[in-house]
Protein backbone atom coordinates (compact mmCIF):
# COMPACT_ATOMS: atom_id res chain seq x y z
CA UNK A 1 0.00 0.00 0.00
CA UNK A 2 2.87 2.40 0.78
CA UNK A 3 4.48 1.72 -2.60
CA UNK A 4 1.18 2.28 -4.40
CA UNK A 5 0.73 5.56 -2.54
CA UNK A 6 4.32 6.58 -3.46
CA UNK A 7 5.13 7.13 0.22
CA UNK A 8 8.91 6.86 0.91
CA UNK A 9 9.92 3.80 2.90
CA UNK A 10 13.22 3.77 4.78
CA UNK A 11 15.14 0.69 6.01
CA UNK A 12 15.34 -0.36 9.69
CA UNK A 13 18.07 1.29 11.76
CA UNK A 14 19.80 -0.17 14.83
CA UNK A 15 20.46 3.38 16.07
CA UNK A 16 16.75 4.28 16.13
CA UNK A 17 15.75 1.45 18.46
CA UNK A 18 12.12 0.85 17.61
CA UNK A 19 10.43 -2.49 16.92
CA UNK A 20 7.58 -1.39 14.67
CA UNK A 21 7.36 0.99 11.74
CA UNK A 22 7.09 4.72 12.52
CA UNK A 23 6.69 8.03 10.71
CA UNK A 24 9.88 9.83 9.75
CA UNK A 25 9.79 13.01 7.69
CA UNK A 26 7.64 12.50 4.59
CA UNK A 27 7.85 8.70 4.82
CA UNK A 28 7.83 5.61 7.01
CA UNK A 29 10.83 3.86 8.53
CA UNK A 30 10.58 0.12 9.07
CA UNK A 31 11.16 -1.17 12.60
CA UNK A 32 13.72 -3.78 13.64
CA UNK A 33 11.16 -6.57 13.80
CA UNK A 34 10.94 -6.34 9.99
CA UNK A 35 14.39 -7.95 9.76
CA UNK A 36 13.91 -11.65 9.13
CA UNK A 37 15.89 -14.06 11.28
CA UNK A 38 15.87 -11.95 14.45
CA UNK A 39 14.12 -13.30 17.54
CA UNK A 40 11.87 -11.22 19.80
CA UNK A 41 14.72 -11.18 22.35
CA UNK A 42 17.16 -9.93 19.69
CA UNK A 43 14.85 -7.03 18.85
CA UNK A 44 14.39 -6.17 22.55
CA UNK A 45 18.17 -6.09 23.14
CA UNK A 46 18.76 -3.99 20.00
CA UNK A 47 16.24 -1.47 21.33
CA UNK A 48 17.71 -1.59 24.86
CA UNK A 49 21.28 -0.80 23.69
CA UNK A 50 20.61 1.30 20.59
CA UNK A 51 22.27 4.44 22.01
CA UNK A 52 25.47 2.51 22.79
CA UNK A 53 26.23 1.11 19.34
CA UNK A 54 29.31 2.69 17.75
CA UNK A 55 30.40 -0.04 15.33
CA UNK A 56 29.61 -3.69 14.58
CA UNK A 57 32.17 -4.96 17.08
CA UNK A 58 30.48 -3.05 19.89
CA UNK A 59 27.09 -4.25 18.65
CA UNK A 60 28.21 -7.90 18.89
CA UNK A 61 29.56 -7.34 22.40
CA UNK A 62 26.37 -5.72 23.68
CA UNK A 63 24.15 -8.28 21.96
CA UNK A 64 26.37 -11.10 23.29
CA UNK A 65 26.38 -12.65 19.82
CA UNK A 66 28.96 -15.27 18.97
CA UNK A 67 30.08 -16.85 15.70
CA UNK A 68 26.80 -18.76 15.37
CA UNK A 69 24.97 -15.40 15.32
CA UNK A 70 26.92 -14.07 12.32
CA UNK A 71 23.91 -14.71 10.01
CA UNK A 72 21.88 -12.26 12.15
CA UNK A 73 24.53 -9.59 11.67
CA UNK A 74 24.48 -10.27 7.93
CA UNK A 75 20.68 -9.86 7.89
CA UNK A 76 21.02 -6.49 9.66
CA UNK A 77 23.59 -5.51 7.05
CA UNK A 78 21.41 -6.63 4.12
CA UNK A 79 18.37 -4.87 5.56
CA UNK A 80 20.27 -1.57 5.70
CA UNK A 81 19.98 -1.47 9.50
CA UNK A 82 23.72 -0.72 9.83
CA UNK A 83 23.82 2.02 7.19
CA UNK A 84 23.54 5.05 9.48
CA UNK A 85 26.19 3.64 11.83
CA UNK A 86 28.57 3.96 8.86
CA UNK A 87 27.29 7.35 7.63
CA UNK A 88 24.96 5.85 5.03
CA UNK A 89 27.74 3.90 3.31
CA UNK A 90 26.68 0.24 3.06
CA UNK A 91 30.00 -0.69 1.50
CA UNK A 92 31.81 0.52 4.63
CA UNK A 93 29.37 -1.39 6.81
CA UNK A 94 29.98 -4.52 4.72
CA UNK A 95 33.77 -4.18 5.03
CA UNK A 96 33.46 -3.80 8.81
CA UNK A 97 31.32 -6.94 9.05
CA UNK A 98 33.76 -8.88 6.85
CA UNK A 99 36.78 -7.75 8.90
CA UNK A 100 35.04 -8.88 12.04
CA UNK A 101 34.17 -12.25 10.49
CA UNK A 102 37.76 -12.80 9.32
CA UNK A 103 39.18 -11.89 12.73
CA UNK A 104 36.76 -14.34 14.36
CA UNK A 105 37.71 -17.12 11.95
CA UNK A 106 41.49 -16.58 11.81
CA UNK A 107 42.10 -14.85 15.18
CA UNK A 108 44.64 -12.70 13.31
CA UNK A 109 44.46 -9.00 12.53
CA UNK A 110 45.31 -7.68 9.01
CA UNK A 111 48.76 -6.42 10.14
CA UNK A 112 49.47 -9.81 11.74
CA UNK A 113 48.56 -11.52 8.46
CA UNK A 114 51.04 -9.26 6.66
CA UNK A 115 53.75 -10.03 9.21
CA UNK A 116 53.25 -13.72 8.48
CA UNK A 117 53.43 -13.10 4.74
CA UNK A 118 49.76 -13.95 4.25
CA UNK A 119 47.85 -11.92 1.69
CA UNK A 120 44.64 -10.19 2.72
CA UNK A 121 42.18 -10.34 -0.18
CA UNK A 122 39.49 -7.68 -0.54
CA UNK A 123 36.00 -9.12 0.06
CA UNK A 124 33.62 -9.32 -2.89
CA UNK A 125 30.72 -6.94 -2.43
CA UNK A 126 27.43 -8.87 -2.49
CA UNK A 127 24.39 -8.28 -4.64
CA UNK A 128 22.57 -5.80 -2.41
CA UNK A 129 19.28 -6.36 -4.17
CA UNK A 130 19.35 -10.06 -3.22
CA UNK A 131 20.63 -9.36 0.31
CA UNK A 132 17.93 -6.76 0.97
CA UNK A 133 15.11 -8.95 -0.27
CA UNK A 134 16.38 -11.90 1.77
CA UNK A 135 16.54 -9.76 4.91
CA UNK A 136 13.27 -7.84 4.50
CA UNK A 137 11.23 -9.81 1.97
CA UNK A 138 11.15 -6.74 -0.28
CA UNK A 139 13.35 -3.93 -1.64
CA UNK A 140 13.71 -0.62 0.12
CA UNK A 141 16.91 0.90 -1.29
CA UNK A 142 18.46 -1.52 -3.77
CA UNK A 143 15.67 -2.54 -6.13
CA UNK A 144 16.97 -4.10 -9.37
CA UNK A 145 14.19 -2.21 -11.17
CA UNK A 146 15.83 1.15 -10.41
CA UNK A 147 19.05 0.15 -12.23
CA UNK A 148 17.33 -0.21 -15.61
CA UNK A 149 18.63 2.24 -18.22
CA UNK A 150 16.12 4.80 -19.55
CA UNK A 151 13.79 3.29 -22.15
CA UNK A 152 12.57 4.87 -25.36
CA UNK A 153 9.00 3.74 -24.72
CA UNK A 154 6.46 4.67 -22.06
CA UNK A 155 5.91 2.02 -19.39
CA UNK A 156 2.98 1.52 -17.02
CA UNK A 157 2.25 -0.53 -13.91
CA UNK A 158 0.59 -3.93 -13.66
CA UNK A 159 -2.55 -2.35 -12.19
CA UNK A 160 -2.79 0.15 -15.04
CA UNK A 161 -2.77 -2.65 -17.63
CA UNK A 162 -5.29 -4.72 -15.67
CA UNK A 163 -7.62 -1.73 -15.62
CA UNK A 164 -6.94 -0.64 -19.19
CA UNK A 165 -5.51 -2.03 -22.40
CA UNK A 166 -2.18 -3.35 -23.61
CA UNK A 167 1.04 -1.75 -22.42
CA UNK A 168 4.68 -2.24 -21.48
CA UNK A 169 5.72 -3.11 -17.92
CA UNK A 170 9.18 -3.47 -16.35
CA UNK A 171 9.24 -6.40 -13.92
CA UNK A 172 11.42 -8.60 -11.75
CA UNK A 173 10.79 -12.35 -12.13
CA UNK A 174 9.87 -13.89 -8.77
CA UNK A 175 8.74 -17.42 -9.69
CA UNK A 176 7.88 -19.53 -12.73
CA UNK A 177 5.48 -22.44 -13.14
CA UNK A 178 5.46 -24.37 -16.39
CA UNK A 179 2.71 -26.56 -17.85
CA UNK A 180 2.10 -28.79 -20.84
CA UNK A 181 -0.88 -28.01 -23.03
CA UNK A 182 -3.12 -30.67 -24.59
CA UNK A 183 -0.85 -30.41 -27.64
CA UNK A 184 2.12 -31.18 -25.38
CA UNK A 185 3.51 -27.65 -25.80
CA UNK A 186 5.18 -25.87 -22.90
CA UNK A 187 3.70 -22.66 -21.49
CA UNK A 188 4.24 -20.76 -18.27
CA UNK A 189 2.71 -18.67 -15.52
CA UNK A 190 5.22 -16.19 -14.09
CA UNK A 191 4.93 -14.24 -10.82
CA UNK A 192 6.37 -10.77 -11.42
CA UNK A 193 6.96 -7.63 -9.35
CA UNK A 194 6.85 -4.15 -10.93
CA UNK A 195 8.00 -2.31 -7.80
CA UNK A 196 4.42 -1.38 -6.91
CA UNK A 197 2.55 -4.69 -6.89
CA UNK A 198 2.94 -8.38 -7.68
CA UNK A 199 0.82 -10.47 -10.03
CA UNK A 200 0.97 -13.40 -12.40
CA UNK A 201 1.43 -13.14 -16.15
CA UNK A 202 0.53 -15.91 -18.58
CA UNK A 203 2.89 -16.90 -21.37
CA UNK A 204 1.36 -19.11 -24.04
CA UNK A 205 3.43 -21.71 -25.97
CA UNK A 206 4.46 -19.64 -29.01
CA UNK A 207 5.84 -16.78 -26.91
CA UNK A 208 7.23 -19.16 -24.27
CA UNK A 209 9.27 -21.05 -26.88
CA UNK A 210 10.57 -17.81 -28.40
CA UNK A 211 11.70 -16.20 -25.13
CA UNK A 212 12.28 -19.16 -22.79
CA UNK A 213 15.97 -18.28 -22.25
CA UNK A 214 14.95 -15.02 -20.56
CA UNK A 215 12.43 -16.68 -18.25
CA UNK A 216 14.29 -17.39 -15.03
CA UNK A 217 13.98 -16.17 -11.45
CA UNK A 218 15.86 -12.94 -10.80
CA UNK A 219 15.74 -11.61 -14.35
CA UNK A 220 14.53 -8.07 -15.07
CA UNK A 221 12.31 -7.90 -18.14
CA UNK A 222 10.36 -5.50 -20.28
CA UNK A 223 7.07 -7.22 -21.08
CA UNK A 224 4.49 -6.23 -23.66
CA UNK A 225 1.22 -7.43 -22.18
CA UNK A 226 -2.52 -7.19 -22.66
CA UNK A 227 -5.35 -7.91 -20.21
CA UNK A 228 -7.56 -10.94 -20.67
CA UNK A 229 -10.56 -12.12 -18.69
CA UNK A 230 -10.89 -15.76 -17.69
CA UNK A 231 -13.28 -17.31 -15.18
CA UNK A 232 -14.37 -13.83 -14.12
CA UNK A 233 -10.82 -12.69 -13.33
CA UNK A 234 -8.62 -10.36 -15.36
CA UNK A 235 -5.12 -11.60 -16.08
CA UNK A 236 -2.12 -10.39 -18.04
CA UNK A 237 -1.02 -12.21 -21.20
CA UNK A 238 2.53 -11.70 -22.47
CA UNK A 239 3.09 -10.88 -26.13
CA UNK A 240 6.81 -10.06 -26.18
CA UNK A 241 9.79 -10.23 -23.82
CA UNK A 242 12.97 -8.18 -23.69
CA UNK A 243 15.69 -8.66 -21.01
CA UNK A 244 16.94 -5.50 -19.30
CA UNK A 245 19.62 -6.76 -16.89
CA UNK A 246 22.46 -5.27 -18.97
CA UNK A 247 24.97 -7.77 -17.60
CA UNK A 248 27.62 -9.97 -19.14
CA UNK A 249 29.58 -12.90 -17.76
CA UNK A 250 33.34 -12.52 -18.26
CA UNK A 251 35.50 -15.63 -18.00
CA UNK A 252 39.28 -15.69 -18.30
CA UNK A 253 40.54 -19.19 -18.94
CA UNK A 254 42.85 -21.33 -20.99
CA UNK A 255 41.70 -22.91 -24.22
CA UNK A 256 41.92 -26.41 -22.76
CA UNK A 257 39.05 -25.68 -20.30
CA UNK A 258 36.71 -24.15 -22.89
CA UNK A 259 34.74 -27.39 -23.45
CA UNK A 260 34.07 -27.65 -19.69
CA UNK A 261 32.78 -24.08 -19.68
CA UNK A 262 30.36 -24.72 -22.54
CA UNK A 263 29.04 -27.83 -20.80
CA UNK A 264 28.41 -25.92 -17.59
CA UNK A 265 26.58 -23.11 -19.40
CA UNK A 266 24.23 -25.62 -21.01
CA UNK A 267 23.09 -26.73 -17.53
CA UNK A 268 21.66 -23.25 -16.83
CA UNK A 269 20.67 -21.66 -20.14
CA UNK A 270 19.90 -17.97 -20.01
CA UNK A 271 20.19 -14.71 -21.91
CA UNK A 272 23.36 -13.23 -20.39
CA UNK A 273 26.18 -12.95 -22.97
CA UNK A 274 29.35 -14.86 -22.09
CA UNK A 275 32.67 -13.31 -23.10
CA UNK A 276 35.85 -15.36 -22.88
CA UNK A 277 39.43 -14.16 -22.83
CA UNK A 278 41.92 -16.97 -23.38
CA UNK A 279 45.01 -16.40 -21.25
CA UNK A 280 47.26 -18.50 -23.47
CA UNK A 281 46.29 -17.02 -26.87
CA UNK A 282 45.06 -13.55 -25.64
CA UNK A 283 42.01 -14.04 -27.92
CA UNK A 284 38.69 -12.54 -26.84
CA UNK A 285 35.52 -14.32 -27.94
CA UNK A 286 31.81 -13.82 -27.25
CA UNK A 287 29.98 -17.12 -27.22
CA UNK A 288 26.99 -17.79 -29.46
CA UNK A 289 23.55 -16.94 -28.08
CA UNK A 290 22.64 -20.61 -27.70
CA UNK A 291 25.22 -20.93 -24.89
CA UNK A 292 24.33 -17.79 -22.96
CA UNK A 293 23.99 -18.27 -19.21
CA UNK A 294 22.24 -16.96 -16.13
CA UNK A 295 23.97 -14.55 -13.72
CA UNK A 296 22.93 -16.53 -10.64
CA UNK A 297 25.38 -17.31 -7.86
CA UNK A 298 25.25 -21.09 -8.21
CA UNK A 299 26.21 -21.07 -11.89
CA UNK A 300 28.99 -18.54 -11.36
CA UNK A 301 30.31 -20.58 -8.42
CA UNK A 302 30.34 -23.77 -10.50
CA UNK A 303 32.14 -22.06 -13.38
CA UNK A 304 34.64 -20.52 -10.96
CA UNK A 305 35.31 -23.92 -9.38
CA UNK A 306 35.81 -25.53 -12.79
CA UNK A 307 38.31 -22.96 -14.06
CA UNK A 308 40.04 -22.15 -10.76
CA UNK A 309 42.31 -25.15 -11.02
CA UNK A 310 43.85 -23.38 -14.03
CA UNK A 311 44.30 -20.18 -12.00
CA UNK A 312 41.62 -18.32 -13.95
CA UNK A 313 38.99 -15.71 -13.24
CA UNK A 314 35.24 -15.33 -13.56
CA UNK A 315 33.36 -12.03 -13.35
CA UNK A 316 29.70 -11.10 -13.67
CA UNK A 317 29.08 -7.44 -14.31
CA UNK A 318 31.72 -5.68 -12.22
CA UNK A 319 31.89 -8.27 -9.44
CA UNK A 320 34.87 -10.59 -9.37
CA UNK A 321 33.88 -14.10 -8.31
CA UNK A 322 37.06 -16.15 -8.49
CA UNK A 323 40.72 -15.33 -7.93
CA UNK A 324 42.94 -13.50 -10.36
CA UNK A 325 45.42 -15.23 -12.65
CA UNK A 326 48.83 -15.90 -11.17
Amino acid sequence: MLRKGKIPVYPPDVLHGQAGAFLEGPGVRLGLKAVQGLTKRDVERLIEHHTEFTDVKRLLELMEWGSKDQPKLRRLLGAGALDRMYHGDRRRAFEAVERLREETETHLLPDELSALGLKHSAPIEPNWSEEEREALGTWIVHSPLTTVAPLSIETVTIDEVLNGERGFIVVYVDAIRTFKTKKNEEMGVVMVDDGVSQDEVVIFPRVFAQFSRSLYVGNVLLLEVHPNERDGRRQLVVERVRPLHGQALFVRLRLESFADLEELLRTAPGDVPVICRFSDSKEVKQLASNVCGQPDRSLVARIAAAVRRYGCRVETGRHEIARREN
